[in-house]
């Protein structure tokens, strides 16, 4: 029954994986990672951000942008709020907006962007990275820059980027490509091909069962998206895609928040994955423990590796169940996904095969990570950010979190059949904060 209902909403995602409609990718080897032409990009030392001058008078002024052409627009850049908390420039979280996105995605990002802003962002104006493994468009780069109340970067995902020069065992010198955006060099594509078709020929195919793209985004988005260099001197990411709605006010520092709590991984919605997506990764991620044992929160006072873990009572054995953070919403660490630890897990991961043999999702990849690696008290369930991807949806069903949203509880996954919140309270029965919690929590990243 849950296998069934979890097939029919999944094959439904239009947003989540919105990515990858067409099944082939079409990105230069020869492009750069960063569009170093745009005149939208972002310089971190510098203050005049955004194309703004502030005056001694305290009032912002214009100034116009070029677009294309002799086509221009001015935007007016709100003056900074400050936070109660009095904290320092060096202690200030550093967040940014991630969103990798088509140029055909134009529209669904409007209709994100337009909600994000004005829920959250008109109080932060946290800065955004946009990523494409084809240039950005003049017009996609022009309809961006009319909703934004902050800053944005237009990136390229190279095909391949070289990284440093390593040392072999026989003392040479060399360097290895590291492919971003399409097959490694390991990967048998005649294979891939076939496990392709037969994926997309089972009786119930799961979402993209025959989409070569949508495998380079998962793979991409599980081990590599953090590497790109414009995200580079940023320690936090809000990941945001096409088409969603952002239902709650936001009126605390996310980002603050989760650096000085400690939190390393935020979510909103958790569901099971289609089990023919993923019938190897369990058995992948034990090769990983055993070789890597070290590695492990395995106390069980601290670790989750029993809400995404399950024993067979035939066998005895251990196995998946499916359960994982829903990732097109994300509040991430990037210090985490840096982490040797995370490195060498999805490298492992990586030469195993299973992003093309089979069609592993970045959504169970971070989530057993997160389970695996890190300690229950650093991930963190924002209940009070009304969430909808559809067709599946996260409303607060709290009166005093409800006086901040528009949607109705009763459409919330949460406590529903195919959740995973459910299994989450008994590992940690406190993770959702109660009215006197929630503001002692929030309170000191609240805006004055």
């Amino acid at each position: 029954m849950i296998r069934t209902f979890m097939i029919v909403f999944l094959f439904l995602w239009l947003g989540r994986y919105f990515y990858f409609s067409s099944s082939s990718s079409s990105s230069s080897s020869e492009s750069s990672p960063v569009e170093t032409s745009s005149p939208f990009m972002y310089d971190r030392n510098n203050n005049n951000n955004n194309n703004v001058i502030k005056n001694q008078s305290n009032q912002f002024q214009t100034q116009p942008i070029q677009v294309k052409g002799n086509e221009q627009y001015s935007k007016q850049q709100q003056p900074f709020i400050p936070l109660n908390k009095n904290i320092q420039d060096q202690d200030r979280a550093k967040g940014v907006v991630v969103i990798l996105a088509r140029n055909s995605d134009l529209h669904g990002i409007r209709a994100s962007i337009r909600q994000f802003e004005a829920r959250v962002n008109r109080r932060f104006h946290y800065p955004y990275v946009f990523l494409n493994e084809e240039p950005f468009t003049d017009e996609f780069k022009h309809y961006v820059h009319l909703l934004i109340s902050s800053t944005a970067q237009f990136g390229q995902i190279p095909k391949s980027v070289q990284p440093a020069p390593f040392w072999t065992t026989n003392g040479t010198r060399i360097f290895k490509d590291t492919m971003w955006w399409g097959y490694p060099e390991h990967i048998d594509q005649s294979i891939a091909a076939t496990k392709r078709k037969e994926m997309a020929s089972l009786e119930n195919p799961p979402p993209y069962a025959d989409s070569e793209s949508y495998r380079h985004m998962c793979r991409f988005q599980s081990g590599l998206f953090f590497r790109h260099p414009l995200l580079d001197g940023y320690d936090y990411y809000w990941r945001v895609e096409p088409d969603v709605d952002f239902y709650c006010d936001v009126d605390y520092d996310v980002f603050q928040l989760m650096k000085d709590k400690g939190f390393k991984y935020g979510w909103t919605i958790a569901i099971q994955e289609i089990p023919e997506t993923i019938e190897t990764l369990w058995a992948a991620t034990r090769r990983f423990i055993q070789k890597f044992p070290h590695y492990g929160v395995f106390d069980p006072q601290q670790s989750l590796l029993s809400w995404i873990m399950q024993m067979d009572d035939t066998t005895k054995a251990d196995y998946y169940n499916g359960c994982h953070f829903w990732s097109n919403f994300e509040i991430g660490s990037l210090d985490f996904f840096r982490s040797q630890p995370y490195l060498d897990f999805f490298d492992h991961l990586d030469q195993e095969g299973g992003f093309f043999y089979e069609r592993w999702g970045d959504a169970p990849v971070h989530s057993i990570a997160a389970a695996l690696l890190l300690k229950k008290s650093e991930i963190h369930f924002f209940n009070d950010i009304g969430y909808n991807h559809p067709p599946v949806a996260h409303c607060p069903t709290e009166p005093f979190l409800q006086e901040k949203c528009h949607c109705d509880p009763a459409i919330s996954i949460d406590w529903q059949d195919g959740s995973c919140a459910v299994p989450y309270k008994n590992i940690d029965p406190d993770f959702v904060w109660d009215e006197f919690t929630y503001y002692r929590e929030t309170n000191p990243y609240r805006l004055a």
